[in-house]
């Protein structure tokens, strides 16, 4: 079950993101919505179906399998394909609305983003070092400058 939370600095500051694509990461989905934007990327691996949503529309959806919990494009080395779609990358956050401090009732709403803390690609940790880099996350060498390259995640630059 979904735990949301409004994602900040500091409630947060232990938290890291996996990005590496497994089954065991919830990529092992047969399906994902799809958006107008992305249409000639995943075109170019998968089948775009549009699927009735149930209200007389119809959503598009990036077909990986054939039956539930089947990702044909999903292997032991991460994902096998060269675009992810967007719904599945964006995972675990989630972008919602909640009344602007001030605003009166039905009046403006602020975009806010929040972080599903029970998704398995969420890691809390109150590691030294961050999960994806083998130097310690000290002022000096988290900071990216000409000495000190930002660390780079291997698995997530193959998108």
């Amino acid at each position: 079950m979904a735990e949301f939370a409004l994602l900040n600095s500091v409630d947060h500051r232990h938290v890291r993101v996996i990005t590496e694509r497994a089954a065991r990461y919830g990529d092992d989905v047969m399906q994902a919505l799809t958006f107008p934007f992305e249409f000639r990327n995943v075109q170019a691996f998968y089948p775009i179906l549009f699927q009735q949503d149930g209200k007389g529309g119809y959503r598009p959806m990036a077909l990986f399998g054939f039956q539930s919990r089947e990702n044909l494009f999903l292997g032991e080395g991460g994902w096998a394909a060269g675009y992810v779609p967007a719904m599945l990358r964006r995972a675990p956050f989630h972008i919602g609305y909640q009344q602007a401090r001030g605003a009166g009732q039905g009046e403006d709403r602020m975009r806010v983003l929040s972080l599903d803390m029970a998704h398995p690609r969420v890691a809390r940790s109150s590691w030294r070092t961050s999960p994806t880099c083998s130097r310690p996350s000290t002022k000096a060498s988290s900071t990216a400058g000409p000495s000190s390259p930002p660390c780079r995640n291997t698995a997530s630059s193959k998108r």
